[in-house]
């Protein structure tokens, strides 16, 4: 039962994070190419195998830091969006997939990165347009956690996710021909890393 509830909430959290996508491709994008190639659903095409493998390994780093050292300083694991999770051991398994590769990860990287970053890198270029996705990026995530923890852990978890959501546009935008692939299975694994940590009570 739980399985299917986690389910229908990450259907629901994909419907709301695509419809914005999908309306402006209806009005914008739709005589210039399909859906998923519009968003970056597509198989990645690494230019520069070292520069691709570079930032994967240093944004890793950053989520690792953020996950173990930095997060944990200024949010109790109680308001953690992983908490419904925590000692609950291998009996939530399949929900913490869907909500770490579908209702997070999926989600996110579809507004984000498939559609937010790739508008204002055509408006802008790489560089301004990376910059203003993952600003917006970290500022949603320290206004989530706005009433759990100080101002200084807001601008804290505002910079370093911001940091995370500035190189995982880059490996999709300069490293892999514009497929957000990679950046969606960062995501999900770094969201699936917090949850298992919560599974066996390990935060």
């Amino acid at each position: 039962m739980e399985t299917v509830q986690s389910m229908i909430d990450a259907i629901i959290q994909l419907i709301l994070f695509s419809l914005i996508p999908l309306l402006w491709w209806l009005f914008k994008g739709r005589k210039q190419t399909n859906l998923l190639e519009y968003l970056g659903l597509k198989k990645p095409s690494i230019k520069n195998t070292r520069g691709f493998i570079g930032v994967l390994i240093i944004d890793f780093v950053i989520i690792l830091i953020q996950l173990f050292g930095v997060i944990p300083l200024f949010i109790d694991e109680a308001d953690m969006s992983t908490s419904a999770f925590t000692n609950r051991g291998l009996s939530v398994l399949f929900p913490v997939l869907i909500y770490a590769f579908v209702q997070t990860g999926l989600a996110e990287e579809i507004f984000f990165r498939g559609f937010l970053a790739k508008r204002l890198i055509h408006q802008f270029g790489l560089n301004i347009g990376n910059i203003i996705q993952a600003f917006l990026f970290g500022l949603i995530h320290g206004l989530i956690f706005f009433n759990y923890t100080s101002t200084f852990g807001v601008i804290v978890i505002i910079f370093l996710t911001g940091f995370n959501g500035w190189l995982m546009g880059l490996l999709n935008e300069k490293y892999s021909n514009g497929s957000i692939i990679p950046s969606w299975l960062v995501h999900a694994l770094s969201n699936l890393i917090s949850s298992v940590f919560s599974m066996f009570g390990l935060m």
